[in-house]
């Protein structure tokens, strides 16, 4: 009799032990839309980040549907900030995004995953160097430096850029300091800013092809365009934010206020 008692005296020993034994509560998350906007802020696909683990998830974020890869330059309507949260503690930020190009491509993915896009004025760059070097490197200047292929042989101007950008071309105003002013956004019966209009924000090769063939058929043909040697101002804002009103990178309700859309394009010979 002695063995089954000492058997069941361990047996609670270790009960009272294991219930004393502190407990790891499991924490809690959540998705919570925490930001709505009026108008959607649009972003570019930030490939640096994404390589190959960025993912579009449905709503919940119980379900994988996209992989962000296979939308190297898609344009993103965000509309929505979704905060993950952990025992009521913000841990990330999520966006609710549509593919501007696939409205049925859309989810929730990681908001690090996105580049907004911005538009910069070109009177804000200190030289033609540092404005040459933002049409360059900057996700919002994709469709300028596709304009630019076009004119192989300019030299990118950002004082003749910033009186693009004020749209006194179209007028009988000219930009101090140059001659020969040619209005490349309207070229006799052709108007590749209108065109770039109707189609702003949608993907770039198109566009282009569709330009290209144009300025052909006027007479602008890839030789002619090869021949202008002088300076291009060249504004581009397409379909983007006019500046960063953000906080930690995330859109806030006035950037959806704050967009712009131009085309503006010259061509210009310096007088000294």
């Amino acid at each position: 009799m002695k063995k089954p008692l000492k058997l069941l005296l361990t047996l609670v020993l270790i009960a009272v032990g294991a219930a004393a034994l502190p407990v790891t509560a499991q924490a809690k998350t959540t998705y919570q839309i925490t930001s709505k906007f009026v108008d959607s802020v649009p972003y570019t696909t930030n490939m640096a980040k994404v390589k190959s683990n960025g993912v579009i998830w449905n709503a919940r974020h119980t379900k994988k549907l996209y992989n962000l890869k296979n939308y190297p330059y898609t344009r993103w309507n965000v509309s929505n900030i979704v905060t993950k949260r952990q025992n009521g503690k913000a841990v990330s930020y999520y966006y609710e995004l549509t593919s501007q190009t696939n409205p049925k491509v859309k989810g929730i993915a990681w908001s690090k995953y996105f580049t907004k896009i911005i538009a910069q004025n070109p009177a804000s760059f200190s030289s033609d160097a540092a404005y040459l070097k933002y049409i360059q490197t900057d996700p919002s200047q994709r469709l300028t430096r596709a304009i630019l292929k076009l004119y192989p042989n300019v030299t990118v101007s950002a004082k003749l850029s910033a009186f693009a950008d004020t749209g006194a071309y179209s007028y009988i105003q000219k930009p101090a300091g140059f001659k020969d002013v040619t209005n490349i956004s309207y070229i006799q019966n052709y108007q590749p800013s209108s065109d770039l209009w109707n189609t702003m924000g949608q993907p770039v090769a198109p566009r282009i092809k569709k330009m290209t063939a144009q300025l052909d058929a006027m007479g602008y043909t890839a030789e002619k365009r090869a021949s202008f040697t002088g300076n291009i101002g060249i504004f581009i804002a397409d379909e983007a934010n006019d500046g960063d009103y953000s906080k930690d990178g995330l859109p806030t309700r006035a950037e959806s206020e704050g967009q712009m859309t131009s085309y503006g394009m010259v061509l210009a010979t310096p007088t000294k």
